[in-house]
């Protein structure tokens, strides 16, 4: 019998469910997109993202006391060749340096290289000027305005430049000598 109820109660609430799934789902006839153009059109809101999203701020390594620094580093070994408690192997004997060139061709270096070395001048330091050919000879052109007067033309020839009487056509008093009393 409990399966029963179960079963009617199902039944009941199957159109219920039925309904609330409708009404979430899509409608088989969409809603036109709004118009592009149109400034009033709704859009949906864009997310904020900020500029420091994702950031870790820097957090600083723990320092250790300068003596704790000290001792760390003078125990390790071989300290780029400053671990004085490691005997030197060679000490007391006479140790000739290897060749670090040894099988290597080493052809000393070209000292002209990067100059411009073209043969020298055989000439150098002699005058070696082409002799004149006309050397001797008058060879001064001729003037072909021999005779022509060349000077330049007046550009004021056949007018009268004089300088105009400042005083023409003014009726001035005639100067007399003064007369001195003796």
């Amino acid at each position: 019998m409990p399966l029963l109820r179960i079963l009617a109660i199902a039944c009941l609430m199957l159109p219920a469910a039925y309904a609330a799934a409708q009404a979430s789902a899509p409608s088989s006839h969409p809603q036109p997109a709004p118009d592009p153009l149109d400034p009033r059109a709704a859009v949906p809101p864009l997310p904020a993202v900020g500029a420091l999203d994702g950031y870790t701020p820097f957090a600083p390594a723990p320092i250790a006391s300068w003596r704790q620094s000290n001792i760390s580093v003078a125990a390790q070994a071989g300290h780029a060749g400053h671990n004085m408690a490691a005997p030197d192997p060679h000490a007391g004997q006479t140790m000739a340096a290897p060749d670090p060139h040894a099988g290597h061709n080493m052809a000393p270096p070209d000292p002209h290289a990067g100059h411009n070395m073209a043969a020298p001048d055989p000439h150098a330091g002699h005058n070696m000027a082409a002799p004149d050919p006309h050397a001797g000879h008058n060879m001064a052109a001729p003037d072909s305005h021999a005779g022509h007067n060349m000077a330049a033309p007046d550009p004021h020839a056949g007018h009268n430049m004089a300088a105009p009487d400042p005083h023409a056509g003014h009726a001035l008093p005639t100067m007399q000598e003064p007369t001195h009393a003796h």
